[in-house]
């Protein structure tokens, strides 16, 4: 190791800085301070993940959110209380993220907006509504009875396989209750496509 003319030392290896640790609200623990990327980082990194933590749970763990005094509640962000998770609307329920507004609060913003933009609204849920309708007549043309073989989209019908589980109409889902074609999709799999002859058929014959 030497020093050059402007103080600098060459060939001097410093040793690596200790381990930072933060402490907890009430400090009683400390907990490693890591970045996104596994490498030691600030405090300020450890304040925002728990931050994050508070507000919308752990991504990578997916442990719900917490609140340092009513365990797993949460504090809506428009009416300031306290209540149960149970209580917000899940936004990314892969991600166990919620909403940061409580339902309640939530449904009465909701108002209001609409009440605001009525024209807007009401033209936007007709064009979703006509939107899902030609999905839904696409995906019909390429069914057909599984028993006949008829193919023709105007003859065929959803027979529901277990009446046990049926809880609304199919026809009724792409009208009016606004389903996702997704969630479209999962209840289609509970029916039976069969044509208007043989449903009938099935029907007058008590198989049902």
């Amino acid at each position: 190791m030497f020093e050059s003319p402007s103080g600098h030392q060459y060939g001097h290896v410093p040793a690596p800085p200790p381990k930072r640790t933060a402490v907890t609200g009430d400090g009683s623990s400390t907990l490693p301070v890591v970045t996104m990327e596994g490498q030691p980082g600030g405090a300020r990194h450890s304040l925002l993940r728990m931050w994050r933590r508070q507000r919308c749970g752990d991504r990578v763990s997916g442990l719900p959110p917490i609140c340092a005094t009513h365990g797993t509640m949460k504090t809506c962000h428009a009416c300031k209380t306290p209540k149960p998770i149970s209580s917000f609307s899940w936004l990314n329920k892969a991600k166990g993220l919620r909403a940061r507004e409580c339902k309640d609060c939530h449904r009465t913003m909701r108002k209001a907006y609409y009440e605001r933009n009525q024209p807007k609204e009401i033209a936007k849920i007709k064009l979703r509504r006509k939107d899902l309708r030609a999905w839904f007549k696409g995906h019909k043309a390429k069914l057909s009875c599984v028993t006949c073989g008829e193919d023709h989209p105007a003859c065929l019908d959803f027979h529901h396989i277990d009446p046990a589980t049926k809880t609304t109409v199919l026809c009724r889902v792409v009208d009016r209750k606004g389903w996702s074609k997704e969630r479209i999709l999962a209840e289609m799999a509970k029916y039976a496509v069969l044509c208007s002859n043989c449903h009938r058929k099935l029907h007058y014959a008590g198989l049902v």
